[in-house]
């Protein structure tokens, strides 16, 4: 396992004998090492490129989210670790007997310490500290649910702890740390109370030196690996049925675009990728909206596409190149495609590494091109909504 370290900030609590609460006096720097629950396909040493071997024995680390109904008509599955031959592991790893965990909000480092600079000065001891304990940990600060209740506290100039005013005892205010989060881009929503705390909250684990998990013997791979071989022999998209499915997003009927979803999660990943990153681009707002996106064929689709379900509208053309790179798809019919959609869609005022305002694939940038060259005229037609 590739376990790494983090910063977590405690307050550090002063007894109050006579209402027995306590002050948060100042602020503690505490290294944990493991993982973040959703960061489990980063934990654990994996390969690429599997290739089944005869007689082979599938085994799934906790939180994979691969249908089980599926690989059991190809592969053999085992609940034991020590009798599999190959294990595959999913973005998120549920949290089990094997581990030690606690919840905890993520904050950027940079948010913490412009915050720090704030509270102390910047060639402050503490702050130096932090500043040394982070080269060797990650960019991502921990604070415990629990911890930033007491962070909402006020020392009054008795020493006693008021909690209608959300000062901290460092003469700063927890408001203002995270104003500064919602500075840094992606962090623009975050927030401690509402709905969009479960964006910002995630489970911290430690496993235990004696876990299942820790004896694998056997090689990993991402979940994503299996997950391209199980609907080799589905329904691939072309042209005309992409067009079928656009029709049935654009009924606006909730039954029809779940049906649509189905036939989606049903579909050859690999040979329908591109087709399946603009359905579900163009879509993602009714998508989004449905319990059906959290269905484990569904988000087998989204972990294959590596497309985040709270996200999906979001998805930009850099991204699906990105994917389309990583999967020897970038042929100049796909950069058709995704040119012409996302002109539609009225993005064409922008530049990026490898595109220009149209947006147009910018010369330089062909070097990268895989094969499967077509001409010119070989147009790739994007039908209007009409």
């Amino acid at each position: 396992m590739s376990i790494k370290k983090y910063i977590r900030l405690i307050p550090v609590k002063a007894p109050n004998t006579s209402t027995h609460s306590y002050d948060f006096t100042s602020l503690k720097i505490c290294v944990l090492t493991g993982f973040l629950q959703g960061e489990g396909d980063q934990v654990f040493a994996t390969h690429a490129g599997w290739l089944p071997k005869e007689k082979e024995v599938v085994y799934f680390i906790p939180g994979c989210e691969v249908p089980r109904f599926k690989v059991r008509e190809k592969f053999k599955i085992t609940n034991k670790p020590s009798n599999a031959t190959v294990a595959f592991v999913g973005k998120k790893v549920d949290v089990e007997e094997s581990y030690i965990n606690s919840k905890c909000y993520v904050i950027p480092a940079e948010a913490v310490l412009k915050w720090l600079e704030q509270i102390y000065e910047e060639d402050n001891f503490f702050v130096t500290k932090f500043k040394s304990v982070l080269l060797n940990c990650e960019n991502k600060i921990l604070i415990s649910m629990e911890d930033d209740v007491l962070l909402q506290s006020t020392p009054t100039d008795s020493g006693k702890t008021t909690n209608n005013s959300g000062r901290y005892g460092v003469s700063d205010t927890v408001d203002r740390l995270y104003e500064t989060v919602r500075r840094i881009d992606g962090w623009e929503g975050f927030t401690v109370w509402g709905k969009a705390t479960n964006n910002f909250i995630e489970t911290f684990c430690s496993p235990h030196e004696d876990s299942l998990i820790t004896r694998l013997k056997c090689p990993i791979y991402p979940e994503r690996e299996i997950v391209s071989m199980l609907n080799t022999e589905r329904l691939v998209l072309n042209e005309e049925r992409y067009k079928e499915f656009r029709k049935m997003g654009q009924t606006g009927d909730e039954q029809t675009i779940i049906l649509m979803m189905e036939l989606m999660a049903n579909c050859n990943f690999q040979k329908s990728a591109v087709y399946l990153h603009l359905l579900i681009k163009e879509f993602a707002t009714q998508i989004s909206k449905l319990k059906q996106v959290h269905h484990v064929n569904f988000k087998a689709l989204l972990n294959y596409l590596e497309l985040d379900p709270r996200k999906l509208d979001n998805t930009s053309i850099e991204q699906l190149t990105a994917f389309l790179r990583k999967h020897k798809q970038f042929t100049r019919i796909n950069i058709q495609r995704l040119t012409q959609f996302y002109a539609k869609e009225g993005t064409q005022n922008f530049t990026s590494a490898l595109f220009t305002t149209g947006p147009v694939l910018k010369p330089e940038a062909e070097k990268y091109l895989d094969d499967d060259f077509v001409s010119d005229s070989h147009e790739i037609e994007i039908p209007d909504d009409n």
